[in-house]
């Protein structure tokens, strides 16, 4: 069920000076504190996902399975909307995160995701560089940003234990982006750059 909110400003000078709410604390807390840091780079990777989306859309002519591409932009949504989610999570304090649970269940379906990808890739024989095509750097740029992510959500995991699924989703996120990677270099059939030592 979808909650009503009503936003009625869009600032609010409350954050003048470097410090911030979080949810069920009453007290506020630094700008640069790592909580703040792990959902806003989190809200970040949500925006990069955006203009994965829009970049996708930009580029549709040329996928030639469009019951494929619909999969792949309903995922894109799905992953959005996930890590919303987990910003809401990691957005709170400790005392009410652990009323919230991350679903093991999204993680399985990210693996499902890979798996169905991997059977139209070849081999690899060398470690690949992002280029090609703009969706291959794209989708590459949400890989490093959800590495970033991940880092940074392990650190506050040392710190305050956070529900297992979602450090395992935030991992296996990544590994979806790299292997979309090489969907899209594959489906539009430009050549992937691979590394090569010393060259």
């Amino acid at each position: 069920m979808t909650k009503n909110i009503h936003i009625h400003k869009i600032y609010t000078r409350s954050g003048d000076e470097g410090n911030t709410d979080i949810i069920g604390e009453k007290n506020k807390i630094s700008k640069a504190d790592l909580q703040i840091e792990v959902y806003g780079s989190t809200d970040e990777l949500i925006a990069v996902v955006g203009l994965t989306l829009s970049l996708m859309e930009q580029h549709r002519k040329k996928f030639c399975n469009e019951i494929e591409f619909e999969e792949v932009i309903n995922w894109l949504r799905c992953i959005q909307n996930n890590l919303f989610d987990i910003g809401s999570i990691l957005a709170t304090s400790p005392n009410t995160r652990q009323k919230k649970v991350f679903s093991k269940e999204k993680v399985v379906f990210l693996e499902k995701a890979i798996d169905s990808l991997q059977p139209k890739l070849t081999p690899l024989t060398s470690f690949v560089l992002a280029g090609g095509h703009i969706l291959n750097s794209q989708f590459h740029i949400c890989r490093t940003v959800c590495r970033r992510v991940e880092r940074l959500i392990i650190r506050f995991h040392e710190n305050q234990k956070l529900d297992a699924g979602l450090v395992a989703y935030i991992n296996r996120l990544s590994d979806l982006f790299f292997a979309l990677a090489r969907w899209v270099s594959c489906v539009l059939k430009e050549k992937e750059i691979l590394w090569i030592p010393g060259k």
